[in-house]
């Protein structure tokens, strides 16, 4: 999924939904992208509610990321 965003205009206080005016459609596309690039289980309560922002959604994925396996 491509967000079709320039990454320069992105920031820690970035909102999914009213900077980059995601609708529900986009959101869940974004998260189930989040959750295969990363090996995370994304709750989408917890994606709607507290990961509005980037830099939430960075700590998140920081925090709950799995490590990659090695081939």
């Amino acid at each position: 999924m491509s967000l079709q965003v320039d990454v320069s205009q992105i920031s820690a206080l970035t909102s999914l939904n009213d900077d980059l005016a995601l609708d529900s459609i986009q959101k869940l596309e974004f998260g189930i992208a989040l959750e295969q690039e990363f090996g995370l289980n994304l709750d989408a309560r917890l994606f709607d509610a507290e990961l509005d922002k980037f830099g939430a959604l960075e700590q998140y994925v920081l925090r709950n990321a799995k490590p990659a396996i090695a081939e």
